[in-house]
Parts: structure tokens; C-alpha cells; sequence
């Protein structure tokens, strides 16, 4: 598209705005310079009532990895913790996977939660991931089996969730669930759909996503309209837009979008250079720079229903673009009348997630790699820490870990040595750190190269 078309359709979209935001126009005379936002990912809400017995949904809970039968419960002390934010929050985002499934009595009890923080005046914002919408998987449990449950499609989702971001939109792509709106005079938020959940299959669903070309050109335009009315920009959305760790994209590829590198260098030249996003359940923050001085940082938030049951608070300062970031976990659950307290979650979710991980990790090395049990038992071992390491966030391995990792990653055996340079990548924490920052949202300078 010529620079022209691009400029034109720019000015199109500015006559639409600005017919529907001249109403408002006094209450832009004065804007507050500091935002505090809260940012809750995957929080895999499960309605209980559709079973949590058997051996299938004992085989899911341990496949996945998530504290499924407290999610809900988790998720509802979440909003009660932000609730009681001194300062107040003044909006929240859900970057995704809000069910466990898509099952549409979850969405409809996700609706319940998000309505508790609407009545204490705190706007919410989501995104679909990829467990939520016309999902295969989406089952119930009984003692003896599973059985199909309803899930909800695309147009149901922007409906059930309109009060969460779609009826404040200012604009809306097209092509997909993507979104613009304003949650705060002067900073508008680029609510970016990426998922596949139209190229899911009868029985499983597509965990990788893709911007697709259409949203992309819809992305250009609307940063390029947020550039022309000095309006600053956030961005979220459910997969990353750069890798979390160094060889992310070759190993773990479902979990960024489709073209990275490529995507995320565009969307950070026409102006998106923070984004919050989810999918791989660590905290976990990483900056790109590149050489014309564009850069994007990703804040990756961990999963609220899984180890280390995490969300963020943001101060947002709109004047010199700087936000503070700070961490916090659920460490327990108060009982009543529909949920069983526990004491001591964080215990319980570590203990839960090192098991669970340990036993999938020690069957993948097993049935692919078919390696001999003594290095099972040392490499499950290791690779179950270092994964629990980088999903806590700020890892820092022990010289002792780091020169056992290093040993494999020069063994001859070319398994061995892909464990160990895998293991060397996730206790590598890429800058800046993860849980409590104060980040910078301007250019930095790349050192020069000899």
C-alpha cells in the first residue's frame, strides 16, 4: 500500500472518531498523568460444577499443569486483592485464556467475577486465548468419563464479554476480535486478537497464533492515527511478540506469534512499544532494541491458576511514559460456602506444578528421546527447576547448575547437548527483570558494533 493510501485511510478513520468523540471532547481538557492498571493472565476459570472427578479429569489437571479445581476460587480472590488496591486501580486487562476450555457455563462465570470489579468502578478489558472459543476440548467429568459440554464461537464471545471491552471500543478490526479503546484520556489500549480458534480441529484445538495480514494493516493505521493525536499506546494480547528466553521461537514456537520477528519490529516502528501478554504461564519481561531505535518490551504474565498464582499492578505515567511494575501472588484461599479454604496455596501450587511437571518431563524424555533411566533421573530433575525457575520469574541459577547445564550442552550425544543448551536458555533471564521494575519507555542506544 502506498504511503498516500495509508495517510488516506488514516484521515478516514480520524473523521469517524472524532464524530463520535466530539461529545466528550471537554472532559479531555484536563488528563490525570498517572494510571494505575492491573494485569491477571490466564486465569483458566473452570465452572466445578462440571466435574472434577474421574481419571480423564485427573489425567487433564496433571497434563496441564493448572490448579483446575481452585481457579474460580482463585480468580474471585483476585478481584477481592484488587478491589482493595490503595491507590485504586483504575482498569483491569485479561490478556487471555479466561476459561479452562471454553465451556460457556466458565464463560459465564467469568462474567460473574469481571461483574464485582465493574461495580467497584474498575473497567475490564479482555482478549480471547487460545482455550476459548469454539473449542473441541471442552468437556465435562463423571467418575467413569467425560462428555461434551456447550463452548461459545467468536460473535458470542465479543457479546457475552461487551461489557469488557468491546461496547468501549472506539474502533474495532474487521478481520478479527481486535480493539481500540481509551480506558483513560490520552492512552489508548490495542486489544490484539491472535488466536487460531477458526482453524480448530474436531478434537483438538490450535495452540499457536497469527496477526493476521488484515489486522495487521488495521494495527498500522490506528498506531498511525494514535501518532497524528499524540495519544499514548499499550498493547495486549494473548501469545508473545518477542522471544521470553533465547531459542523460544525454534523450541516453543506455538507460543509466540506466527513471523515474530518481522511482526513485532513493524508494530514497534509504527508505535506499539509496550505490550502485556500470556500463553506460556511465567513472569517473565523482555526488551528488543533495534538498530533504527524502535523497540518493544513484552510483560509476560503468568498464569493466576497456576505456579506462582501471580498478577501485576502498573503505574502508568503518562507524561514521560514510564510505568512501575510490581508482582503479587495468592498465597491463600479463605473458605465459604461454595469453596475449601487453603491455608497455604503458594506450597500447594509449587508442589503441585513440580510433580506434575517432573512426570511430564520425565515421559517426554522417556517415550521421544528414549533416554536411559540414570539420565532421566537427572535431567527431569533439572529441567523440572529450571522451568520453575523461569515461570517464578528473575531466575538465578547456582554455579553448580550452571556448570552441569553447560557439561550437557557440550555432550556429544546431539540430544543431550539440546537438553543442556535448553537448560542454559531458561535459567539465562533475558533484561530487564520480572516481577518488581521500573521500566523506561524510551529508546535506547545499541552499542556500536567494531
Amino acid at each position: 500500500m502506498t504511503f498516500f493510501c495509508r495517510r488516506f485511510r488514516v484521515f478516514l478513520l480520524s473523521l469517524c472518531l472524532l464524530s463520535g468523540m466530539a461529545a466528550c471532547r471537554d472532559n479531555f481538557d484536563h488528563v490525570d498523568q498517572a494510571v494505575r492498571f492491573a494485569v491477571v493472565s490466564d486465569p483458566h476459570l473452570y465452572a466445578t460444577e462440571l466435574g472434577t472427578t474421574g481419571p480423564e479429569f485427573v489425567t487433564v489437571v496433571e497434563r496441564e499443569q493448572k490448579l483446575l479445581s481452585f481457579s474460580r476460587a482463585i480468580f474471585a480472590q483476585v478481584v477481592t486483592q484488587i478491589l482493595s488496591q490503595n491507590p485504586r486501580v483504575n482498569f483491569v486487562l485479561i490478556p487471555g485464556d479466561l476459561t479452562k476450555d471454553g465451556e460457556l457455563l466458565s464463560h459465564q462465570q467469568m462474567v460473574v467475577q469481571l461483574q464485582r470489579l465493574e461495580r467497584g468502578g474498575i473497567q475490564v478489558f479482555v482478549v480471547p486465548g487460545n482455550h476459548d472459543i469454539d473449542n473441541p476440548e471442552a468437556r465435562g467429568y463423571t467418575e467413569t468419563g467425560s462428555f461434551s459440554v456447550p463452548v461459545i464461537g467468536a460473535p458470542q464471545f465479543s457479546e457475552i464479554y461487551g461489557d469488557f471491552g468491546y461496547k468501549q471500543a472506539i474502533v474495532r478490526d474487521s478481520a478479527s476480535l481486535s480493539y481500540i479503546s481509551e480506558p483513560t484520556p490520552g492512552l489508548w489500549l490495542v486489544a490484539i486478537d491472535s488466536c487460531l480458534y477458526g482453524e480448530n480441529g474436531q478434537e483438538l484445538s490450535q495452540i499457536g497464533g497469527r496477526i493476521q495480514p488484515e489486522t495487521l494493516n488495521w494495527l498500522r493505521d490506528n498506531l498511525a492515527l494514535a501518532r497524528d493525536q499524540n495519544k499514548k499506546v499499550i498493547g495486549m494480547l494473548h501469545h508473545g511478540l518477542i522471544e521470553h528466553y533465547r531459542g523460544q521461537g525454534e523450541l516453543f514456537a506455538d507460543f509466540l506469534i506466527e513471523d515474530w520477528a518481522d511482526i513485532g519490529h513493524q508494530l514497534a516502528q509504527a508505535g506499539l512499544n509496550l505490550v502485556f501478554s500470556g500463553h506460556f504461564h511465567a513472569q517473565d519481561i523482555t526488551r528488543v532494541d533495534w538498530e533504527d531505535g524502535s523497540f518493544l518490551i513484552d510483560v509476560e504474565t503468568g498464569s493466576s491458576a497456576s505456579y506462582p498464582n501471580s498478577y501485576r499492578i502498573v503505574d502508568y505515567n503518562l507524561e514521560d511514559s514510564s510505568a512501575q511494575l510490581e508482582s503479587f501472588q495468592i498465597q491463600s484461599l479463605p473458605g465459604d460456602g461454595q469453596n475449601v479454604g487453603v491455608a497455604d496455596l503458594a506450597a500447594l501450587a509449587y508442589d503441585f506444578s513440580a510433580q506434575t511437571l517432573a512426570q511430564s518431563i520425565s515421559r517426554v524424555l522417556t517415550q521421544r528421546l528414549d533416554l536411559p533411566a540414570e539420565k532421566i533421573a537427572i535431567l527431569s530433575p533439572a529441567l523440572t527447576a529450571a522451568t520453575l525457575a523461569h515461570v517464578a520469574g528473575d531466575e538465578l541459577p547456582l554455579m553448580s547448575t550452571f556448570k552441569a547445564a553447560t557439561k550437557y550442552a557440550q555432550d556429544p550425544d546431539a540430544d543431550l547437548a539440546r537438553l543442556g543448551l535448553l537448560l542454559l536458555t531458561l535459567w539465562h533471564d533475558l533484561p530487564p527483570e520480572d516481577n518488581q521494575i521500573a521500566l523506561s519507555l524510551a529508546p535506547q542506544s545499541l552499542p556500536v558494533s567494531p
